[in-house]
């Protein structure tokens, strides 16, 4: 079978995947709001042209359009039948420009957290499976040489992708995931603990693709190649998207991403491709510097001697942790604790709510709570204030944190100050809506509530 045979040459070259589909759909002038995936029913034609382009600068691995060829990323009119005919396009598109030569990899993306527009409860696992049969079957029916599961986040959703795909056809699978430069996907997912997954799991290929950028993809390939003797792969974007007149633009120079390529099949990777951004100008040169290389030794660490659970150290900090207000009143002689609220002021005399905090701390109040722009009044930031209170006061204080105000990134990031500033108390909030406040136009964000 060509998907072994594939495999077994990967043991013995470094082989070269495509780059980018959708960014050069988008240049073709069709409008933003296509269905990429439709356009190999409705413009096959293109799609071969620019799986041909790919194979022409010297990829050997094309993926198929159907990235996102299923019922959850489809519009809702589509039928489980419009799903089966997209795939199966696909791989006959792709097959037309790989000739004999190529690969066909069937392409398989995430599903979308719920099963259409209106639904609301996350997918369970036998309809995670269900979804996932229509197009792997599809794809290995239509004569798909290998599969290729990328850019996922979800671990478990990749795994019971791995599943089916296993269940249903006998294909070689890669398994991508896409990862921050922590090491990280955006479900919280590491490197080595999928790495260790979907080994357990039986997948012939581990990587990473997607992601933030480069360097992200990179840092990954570092751990997979550190960890495993197995076959691994890596499609990084073009660098981080700027979105510019409407469209999303890569800036990363093409000298830095072939050099990133290089470096990556140094580190032991056995097939490089391109994702987000990536063109054949990209595929092109990295096919002349690294086609039909050996792939490289890989030096992993020596791994440190177990340690047990009674001697493993402790974890350790350059803050200390503080102790909780709450501690005053679990220890005897146990009372009530008592917390008054300050409301930060509303212009930047800040002297005034000092005084009442020494005044209150004298009276033998515990903590002092500091609201966030209450009822969405504008007011100084309560963090600020907070912190300048209890160095001036010597009195606890707990913070408001309201989701109102601030986005997913901005909540993280004012934890993390928080923490360093010595505020150890935090009370999350939803935070009531902007529009009843007194700034006309203020809007509310809520990616998260208390």
């Amino acid at each position: 079978m060509r998907g072994q045979e594939l495999l077994a040459r990967l043991r013995e070259e470094v082989l070269i995947g495509d780059g980018a589909l959708g960014t050069m759909i988008s240049e073709q002038g069709l409008g933003r709001e296509i269905n990429y995936e439709r356009l190999n029913l409705t413009h096959p034609d293109l799609i071969t042209q620019l799986h041909r382009a790919y194979r022409e600068a010297g990829a050997v691995v094309l993926e198929t359009n159907t990235f996102g060829a299923n019922r959850t990323k489809l519009t809702p009119l589509h039928s489980p039948d419009d799903v089966r005919a997209i795939n199966r396009a696909g791989v006959a598109l792709a097959r037309a420009a790989a000739g004999p030569d190529a690969y066909v990899a069937g392409a398989v993306g995430p599903l979308a957290q719920t099963a259409g527009p209106y639904e609301t409860a996350p997918l369970d696992e036998n309809e995670i499976r269900s979804l996932f049969q229509e197009p792997i079957i599809a794809l290995a029916d239509a004569g798909a040489d290998l599969l290729i599961l990328e850019t996922f986040s979800d671990l478990r959703q990749l795994l019971l992708a791995l599943e089916v795909a296993r269940a249903h056809t006998d294909l070689p699978v890669i398994c991508q995931m896409a990862f921050h430069e922590q090491g990280h996907t955006y479900a919280g997912v590491h490197v080595r603990t999928a790495l260790e997954a979907l080994t357990r799991a039986g997948a012939d290929v581990i990587g990473a693709n997607c992601g933030r950028g480069v360097r992200a993809v990179m840092s990954a390939v570092e751990v997979l190649t550190a960890g495993s003797e197995g076959l691994v792969s890596a499609y990084p974007n073009a660098g981080l998207p700027e979105y510019v007149d409407g469209r999303y633009l890569f800036g990363a120079p093409l000298p830095y991403l072939v050099d990133s390529a290089v470096g990556m099949v140094e580190d032991g990777v056995n097939l490089i491709g391109g994702c987000c951004g990536t063109t054949p100008a990209y595929i092109a040169q990295i096919a002349e510097r690294l086609g039909g290389r050996k792939p490289a030794p890989r030096s992993r660490p020596p791994a440190p001697p177990p340690v047990s659970r009674e001697e493993a150290p402790a974890a350790t900090t350059s803050i200390p942790p503080a102790g909780s207000i709450l501690d005053r009143g679990r220890v005897p002689p146990r009372r009530p604790l008592i917390v008054v609220e300050l409301d930060p002021p509303r212009d930047l005399h800040y002297e005034p709510v000092v005084r009442r905090a020494r005044q209150l701390r004298d009276m033998g109040v515990d903590a002092v709570t500091m609201g966030d722009n209450t009822v969405a009044t504008l007011r100084m930031h309560n963090m600020t204030l907070a912190q300048i209170v209890q160095q001036e006061a010597g009195l606890p204080v707990i913070v408001h944190l309201t989701c109102r105000d601030h986005n997913l990134l901005g909540l993280q990031s004012l934890l993390l100050a928080a923490h360093v500033a010595g505020l150890h108390h935090i009370l999350a909030l939803t935070g009531d809506p902007a529009r009843v406040g007194d700034q006309p136009g203020a809007t509310s964000v809520y990616d998260l509530n208390s």
